[in-house]
Formats: structure tokens, sequence, C-alpha cells
């Protein structure tokens, strides 16, 4: 992986950042190892590497945004039917959910979601669960500015995917296919918007919806961008 600092004044082209993670992909024996999606958490504490082709490989690295070091690589899901296929995906805004797309010859277009709040590889795999199983083409995965995942569905329709409360494990996601008007086609790719950067000033807060009185809980922030002090306060007056 290269890795180049990205400042105010632009990006900084010599001296990148060079390290080895996970498994090393080429085109020799299958040309489209070479093809597939870089997609960081919001965080910028994970990478997700999804390797299309035959075979595809899903693989989860960590990431020192400070030093630009990629590194821990581990290998999340590996299908060795040639006929099985991986796309794209995206994480959940709390970064604990990875969204993948992909093709399977038994079901056709499948769409998963992974746990990835462990960075264990035998944990993630087995959280795996299947969202939806579309009927036509089943394209990319991105996150909105309000919160929800949108889904391209190409191959002759306007209506495309959301994925309402992407945080929730599960069929508790509350994914809706075919449930958006884009107003026209949309391609196999969504927009690669940079990770965190569209969103520079907002938090992710990670518990428990709803808790009881006099009840310990813990909440976890997510931050793209560093703040030195955070104030914390609760809408029916609870003491933290």
């Amino acid at each position: 992986f290269h890795a180049w600092l990205l400042t105010d004044t632009g990006l900084v082209k010599n001296n990148p950042v060079i390290s080895y993670s996970g498994v090393v992909h080429h085109g020799f024996f299958f040309p489209n190892q070479n093809v597939g999606y870089l997609k960081p958490s919001h965080n910028g504490s994970l990478l997700a590497e999804i390797t299309t082709g035959q075979p595809s490989k899903l693989e989860l690295h960590k990431f020192d945004p400070s030093l630009g070091i990629i590194y821990s690589g581990i290998e999340i899901h590996a299908f060795n039917s040639p006929l099985d296929d991986l796309y794209s995906g995206e994480f959940s805004p709390d970064n604990t959910k990875l969204y993948v797309s992909g093709f399977e010859f038994a079901t056709k277009y499948s769409f998963f979601q992974f746990d990835v709040s462990l960075f264990d590889s035998i944990f993630v795999r087995k959280s795996m669960e299947r969202i939806y199983k579309p009927s036509t083409n089943f394209g990319s995965p991105v996150l909105g500015k309000d919160g929800k995942i949108y889904v391209t569905s190409w191959g002759g329709t306007n209506l495309q995917h959301v994925v309402h409360q992407p945080n929730k494990k599960g069929l508790a996601c509350d994914f809706r296919g075919y449930s958006f008007d884009l107003g026209s086609f949309a391609g196999l790719g969504a927009p690669l918007f940079p990770a965190g950067l569209q969103f520079p000033y907002r938090l992710y807060i990670q518990g428990p919806d709803t808790f009881c009185v006099d009840t310990t809980v813990q909440f976890i922030l997510s931050d793209p961008c560093s703040h030195p002090t955070t104030v914390w306060s609760l809408l029916d007056g609870g003491q933290l």
C-alpha cells in the first residue's frame, strides 16, 4: 500500500508511506484480482479491501492516520467458487458494521452485513448476515449525509435501495429495497466521497438507545477530526 499525506495546501506527492498488509493481489492468474474497492471507515481506523473477480476476497486492515501505515490485515471472507463475486462495501456511521454487495451463484445478487466492532477474523466471519437478495443488478453502497446508506441499482430502474438504520445489527438495520427514486438510472458504482471528510465535524456516538434510570452505561465517540474538549448533556436533565 502507498499512502500520501493530504494537508490544507494539497497532496504531498513526495515520500509516500509504503506498508504491507494482507494478501498480495496480482493479475497473472486472475486478471480481475486487480479490480476492487478500498473503503476506509469514517473514523479512519479501518480499511476494507474488497477484491472482485474470481476468486473474490474481503480483507480488513487497521490504519494509523497519524503515520499513514496500513497493518494487521485479516481475511474476512474468500469465495472459493469461480461464480461468486464481491463488488463493493460501506461502513455504518458508527463504524461497527460493514455492508458488502456481491453475487452468489446459488442466490444471485446479495447484500451482506458484517459486525466489525471487534477486530477478529473469526468473530467478523461468524457475524455475516445476508440482508437482502435483490432481483436486479446490485451496485455499490455509500453513506449519505443523513446517516443512511444508499445502494445503487442499475439495469433499467430509477429506484435505489436504502439502509435506514445502518448502525443496527442484522435485519434491524431496516433495509428497504427499491424505495428511493433517483429520478434517473444509476450506474454500477456510487460516488467515491472521501471517507470522513464529507462530515468533518460530525461525531458518531456508539452506545445504547434506551436504558433504565440509575443504570451505568458507556458511550464511545468516533471523531474523524480530533477536538480538544467535549461537552456532554442529556435532554431529560440526567447526570453524566
